[in-house]
C-alpha cells in the first residue's frame, strides 16, 4: 500500500508543478498594482464580478473565460479564474495552474505571499481530496487539514495586509465600482472597497443582509482598521464567508 501511496504522490505532485516552477522576481510591486486596478475594469471582468455577487458563479467563469481568449495575458482574469476554480468547483489543479500564471505574468506583484499561499493550500486540498481513496493514512490526512486550516488563518492577516498595501491614491478611489467585491464571492473571503460615507454597519448590511454583522467584518479587518469608526473611501476590506 505504501508503495500505492508513494506514486500516486509522486503523481499529484508532477501534475501540480507541471504547470512551472515560478521564477520570482523582486522590485517594482506598485507598477504591478496599477496594472491590476486598470485590468479590473475589463468589461468581461467586471461582468464576471457581477454575476459571481449575484451567486452565478458558472455565468462569472464563463465571462473569465471569454475575457482570457482574447487576452490571454490578462492576470487579473488568471486570478479571478484561480479563486472560482478553488472555492466553487474545488478543481484544485485549474486553480494552481491560474494562479501561477497570474505570478508569470505578475513576477513583482505584492500578492506574491498570497498566491503562495494559495497554491500550498490548493495543493494540500488536492492531495486531501483522496483521503477515501487511500485507507491507512488518515494520520497524514488528519496533518493536511490541521496545516490547511492554518494557512486559512495566515491567509486572513496577509489579505488584510494586501489591502492596505494596494489602496489607490485619493484621487483615484472612485475609479473602480461602487461598492466593488472581488477575490471569492460567497464561497470564501472576498474583498470590498469602501465607498464614500459608509460604515461597518452599512458595508454588512449590503453583504450579509444583517447591519448586526459589523463585527465579524471587523475582526477579519483588524490588522488594518485601528476602530470600527476608522474607514477611509477607497479602503478594501475582507469581507469573510
Amino acid at each position: 500500500m505504501g508503495s500505492i501511496f508513494e506514486a500516486w504522490v509522486r503523481r499529484g505532485l508532477l501534475i501540480g508543478w507541471l504547470v512551472g516552477g515560478v521564477m520570482l522576481a523582486t522590485g517594482c510591486g506598485p507598477q504591478a498594482a496599477k496594472l491590476d486596478l486598470a485590468e479590473i475594469q475589463d468589461p468581461l471582468i467586471r461582468k464576471a464580478k457581477a454575476k459571481q455577487d449575484q451567486g452565478d458563479y458558472e455565468g462569472a467563469l464563463r465571462s473569465l473565460r471569454q475575457a482570457l481568449d482574447k487576452r490571454p495575458r490578462l492576470a487579473q482574469a488568471h486570478l479571478d479564474t484561480g479563486l472560482l476554480y478553488d472555492n466553487y468547483k474545488k478543481d484544485y489543479l485549474a486553480a494552481i495552474y491560474h494562479y501561477q500564471r497570474y505570478l508569470e505574468l505578475r513576477p513583482d506583484t505584492e500578492k506574491k505571499g498570497m498566491l503562495e499561499d494559495l497554491i500550498r493550500k490548493a495543493k494540500m486540498s488536492y492531495v486531501a481530496s483522496f483521503a477515501d481513496q487511500l485507507p491507512g493514512h488518515a494520520d497524514t490526512f488528519r496533518s493536511l487539514k490541521e496545516e490547511n486550516l492554518r494557512l486559512k488563518k495566515d491567509l486572513q492577516v496577509v489579505r488584510a495586509n494586501l489591502a492596505q498595501q494596494m489602496l489607490p491614491p485619493a484621487g483615484r478611489a472612485g475609479a473602480a465600482a461602487p461598492g466593488s467585491q472581488h477575490t471569492g464571492g460567497e464561497l470564501g473571503s472576498s474583498l470590498y472597497r469602501v465607498q464614500p460615507n459608509e460604515t461597518l454597519s452599512a458595508i454588512a448590511a449590503k453583504v450579509y443582509q444583517d447591519p448586526n454583522q459589523w463585527s465579524k467584518i471587523f475582526e477579519a479587518n483588524r490588522g488594518s482598521l485601528a476602530s470600527p469608526e476608522k474607514l477611509r473611501v477607497g479602503q478594501e476590506l475582507i469581507i469573510p464567508q
